[in-house]
C-alpha cells in the first residue's frame, strides 16, 4: 500500500533540514505526534550532533540526558521525520543521515507490513470468534488454526495446543 505525501516548499534538497523554523511550520505534526515544540527542539539539538551510525545514540542514553521518557523521544523522532529531518535509526541508536535513509526507509516499511500482517490475523481470530458466536450450537469451541495446527486460545488468552 502506497501512500501519498506532499512535501512541502519549506524544503530545500541540499540541507538536512527544512529551512525557516520547522518547529513553529509543523507544530501540528509535532502534537499530533504526542510531543511538544520544546522536546522535539531538544531531541534535534542532541540528535544533530550524532551524524552517522557509527556515532549514533541510544534511546536510553537520550532519556537520561534529555529526561524524557522513551515514548516522548520516540513521539519527537516520529515528529522530526514527518517534518522532514533525516532522522536515521538503528541497531546502534538514533543518528542524522542523509547517506542512511534508505536503510531506515526499509526498515519502518518492514515493520508497517509486520503489524499489517499481525492486524490482518487478529482480524480473522475475531472473525472466526463472530462465526463461532453466531453458530455456537453447531461446535464444541472456537475453531482455530496456526500453519494448518489447531490452536485454542483458552479461557484467559493463554496459547495452548
Amino acid at each position: 500500500m502506497k501512500i501519498q505525501v506532499e512535501i512541502p516548499e519549506v524544503f530545500k534538497a541540499s540541507e538536512l533540514m527544512p529551512r525557516d523554523d520547522p518547529f513553529e511550520i509543523y507544530r501540528d505534526i509535532i502534537e499530533e505526534s504526542g510531543g511538544t515544540q520544546l522536546n522535539a527542539r531538544r531531541v534535534w539539538a542532541l540528535l544533530k550532533k550524532h551524524r552517522s551510525r557509527d556515532n549514533a545514540i541510544k534511546q536510553t542514553r537520550m532519556s537520561e540526558i534529555l529526561g524524557l521518557n522513551g515514548a516522548m523521544i520516540r513521539a519527537c523522532v516520529n515528529a522530526l521525520r514527518r517534518m522532514g529531518f533525516y532522522v536515521c535509526s538503528g541497531s546502534k541508536g538514533y543518528y542524522v543521515s542523509r547517506e542512511d535513509i534508505q536503510i531506515t526507509i526499509d526498515h519502518l516499511e518492514s515493520r508497517a507490513k509486520s503489524e499489517w500482517v499481525t492486524a490482518a490475523c487478529l482480524k480473522r481470530i475475531r472473525d472466526q470468534d463472530r462465526l463461532y458466536e453466531a453458530n455456537r450450537d453447531k461446535f464444541q469451541k472456537p475453531p482455530r488454526t496456526i500453519n494448518g495446527n489447531l490452536f485454542d486460545a483458552g479461557i484467559n488468552g493463554e496459547a495452548g495446543i
